[in-house]
């Protein structure tokens, strides 16, 4: 077949794999190659394209960044083309010479779109790019080792993108960049190490529809007026910087915006009440700042909120009955000083994922109405003024993964019926519960429309920002420490705490059909009767604590199937018998068997004995197997050793008797042997 007229070749997203093959540079007529996106392999040298002086259009990147590498200056190669659009994403560009922007684009002078993101890529900002291409639109640099301060061309750019996130850029921003770059839409530099002020120029930007700062080291005060009069704002991400101070001023005519990230600053005063006004908010995040006060009534006005997090503040006082958001998926209102009952406003948001009003002061008895929340998989209300009974209700939550109600002042039993929740085994299809994920990381998208007239082919270039699943965090504690977990370690870790209460009773057997279960944890209570039996089918234990109780009998030797479990705490009961003699109880260190005086074995330090002294038959024949499995593993290793020697023994003797070359080798060679000891002595 004669491809050398071949001028427009798309192999994009698909799973094609190997080499891409040398014949690429016969494509003499190609204008756009696009081989994105693919599982392609080896090394593949942009030199194969030199001579290809049509070509317009080249992107290639790979699913797996560990296979395919791009090389550019090895050979080194001067270009017949001039491209309009490249994209050299996830190739691991120039990873075995300099890891360097490729010098070939030093002679590339019609660029409109540039990405060569995620490819550990060192030296400074390359500002040349923008002098040399002005009419570059696109810049996507992210994910790579920049270094350096940010410069710009001294003159007027029509940039519309400038991605820099994950690098290591420095410095401050330039304070002319809203002269320079007036027609920006997207700037994103998070994720790097500048500081200082944010520039006042920035209010030049009026076709603004995406601003991220977050992750740096910027500070001083939040000009909310700054980004007044763009009404094309859409995302404002000032999180975990330095920012200090109240806001005072107010942000204006920015009907579009969706999310408002303020997050872990060190911002003071009160919730501004003006946010209210964004009626189309998706997600607001105001956590872990100096923020003090009440909630504003004016939230109520967010009607479309999906994640709403005010954690880690000084917020007080009760919640406004108002705030009753549909939409919602996300709540986060811990570690605040939050008052009274739960309020009910929250049982119309029946789509929340998420429940944290965990280490606030909330009174009153767990709502009836938590039923509702039937694609709830975190319910976290730990470190609370709640009381009552743990109401049955709570078992219909069919699709939970952590549940926790410690610390507050829950009394009576525990539910039978929690043993008929999910707690990991989730309903939920995958793509229902990935959809969920609403942390708004920004994922870039670039097309290509490839489109013809009368005169030829032309193309666009068309881009979309989407939201992916973020890292949603959940503090919970495990193995006797606080664990955060973030992520898609969420989709597997599942537990129970109910510790630190009041509740008596007996721990229900039921509560070995939660199969999935990592964590359970019912210490501090007044529970007592028995360890079930049944937790010994709770394959995927890690941690099991049920310290300072009151429960009694023996611990089960049947635990000892418990392959994964890490932590096991029985102490300050009035459990007895004897401590299972398997290998995992055998790592327990003694204090998890403490407050039990009638409990023996060699981990609790104690022998077992009968009342008269003498040893108790069931431990005695215990150590006697352990020492008859020691005495037959040594006498078994001692005889295959024997054995082995013989073997080897008889084997040498019948080669030298059948080989008499061998024969005469050996003897020669243990004549040498005594003729070196002799000289020796």
């Amino acid at each position: 077949m004669n491809i050398s007229s071949l001028e427009f070749l798309d192999i994009s997203s698909n799973q094609f794999t190997g080499t891409l093959p040398s014949t690429i540079s016969s494509l003499k007529s190609i204008k756009i190659l696009q081989l994105d996106d693919n599982n392609f392999q080896g090394t593949f040298s942009l030199a194969l394209l030199a001579n290809l002086s049509n070509l317009k259009v080249f992107q290639i990147s790979t699913k797996n960044t560990n296979n395919l590498q791009v090389q550019t200056e090895t050979p080194s190669f001067l270009p017949t083309f001039q491209l309009n659009v490249l994209k050299l994403s996830h190739c691991n560009l120039n990873s075995k010479t300099s890891s360097k922007i490729p010098m070939f684009l030093m002679s590339q002078h019609a660029l409109k779109f540039l990405d060569l993101s995620h490819n550990n890529l060192v030296g400074t900002f390359p500002v040349w790019l923008l002098k040399n291409n002005t009419n570059l639109e696109y810049l996507i640099l992210t994910n790579n080792s920049l270094t350096a301060t940010l410069q710009l061309p001294p003159f007027k750019h029509h940039l519309l993108h400038l991605r820099l996130s994950c690098n290591t850029l420095h410095g401050h921003l330039p304070y002319h960049m809203g002269f320079l770059l007036p027609s920006l839409t997207h700037f994103n530099v998070s994720r790097n190490s500048f500081q200082g002020n944010i520039p006042l120029s920035i209010r030049k930007l009026g076709s603004l529809n995406i601003f991220d700062l977050s992750n740096n080291k910027f500070s001083g005060k939040i000009r909310m007026s700054l980004f007044s009069s763009m009404p094309e704002l859409s995302r404002l991400q000032l999180g975990n910087n330095n920012f200090s101070g109240s806001i005072e001023d107010e942000l204006q005519d920015s009907p579009d915006l969706i999310v408002l990230d303020i997050s872990e600053n060190r911002i003071s005063g009160s919730i501004p009440r003006w946010i209210g006004n964004l009626t189309d908010l998706l997600y607001l995040q105001l956590s872990e700042n100096h923020l003090k006060g009440k909630l504003p009534i004016e939230l109520c006005s967010l009607q479309f909120l999906k994640f709403f997090d005010v954690s880690g503040n000084q917020l007080h006082g009760s919640i406004p009955s108002c705030f009753n958001v549909p939409s919602l998926n996300y709540l986060y209102m811990q570690d605040n000083n939050f008052s009274g009952p739960i309020p009910k406003a929250f049982s119309k948001s029946k789509e929340l994922v998420a429940f944290d009003l965990s280490q606030n002061r909330f009174s009153g008895h767990i709502p009836s109405w938590i039923n509702l929340f039937s694609s709830l998989q975190f319910l976290l209300l730990k470190g609370n003024h709640l009381r009552g009974s743990i109401p049955r209700h709570v078992c219909g939550l069919r699709e939970m993964n952590i549940m926790d109600l410690s610390s507050n002042k829950l009394k009576g039993s525990i539910p039978s019926c929690l043993g008929s929740m999910s707690f990991g085994i989730s309903k939920r299809s995958k793509s229902s519960y990935e959809s969920m994920g609403l942390d708004f990381k920004s994922v870039f998208f670039i097309e290509i429309d490839v489109l013809f007239d009368g005169k030829g082919m032309f193309w666009k270039i068309s881009h979309e920002d989407k939201y992916s699943e973020g890292e949603i965090e959940v503090n919970f504690m495990t193995k006797n420490r606080l664990e955060q977990y973030k992520g898609n370690i969420l989709k597997y870790m599942c537990g129970l705490d109910l510790s630190n209460n009041e509740l008596s009773g007996t721990i229900p057997p039921q509560i070995g059909y939660l199969h999935k279960i990592h964590a359970l944890n019912f210490s501090h209570n007044k529970l007592k009767g028995r360890i079930p039996e049944t937790l010994c089918e709770l394959k995927q234990m890690e941690s099991l604590d049920l310290s300072y109780n009151l429960l009694s009998g023996g611990i089960p030797s049947n635990l000892s199937q418990l392959d994964f479990l890490s932590f096991f705490n029985v102490s300050y009961n009035n459990l007895s018998g004897v401590i299972p003699m398997s290998p995992h109880f055998r790592t327990f260190v003694e204090g998890s068997y403490l407050g039990n005086p009638n409990l023996c074995g060699v981990v609790a330090g104690k022998g077992c004995s009968s009342p008269k002294g003498r040893p108790r038959n069931q431990y005695e024949e215990l150590m006697r197997d352990e020492d008859d499995k020691i005495n037959e593993y040594v006498e078994t290793f001692y005889w295959s050793f024997v054995a082995s020697y013989l073997m080897v023994l008889l084997g040498l003797v019948i080669v030298l008797f059948v080989n008499p070359r061998w024969r005469g080798i050996w003897f020669y060679f243990v004549h040498l042997c005594c003729s070196y000891l002799f000289n020796y002595v």
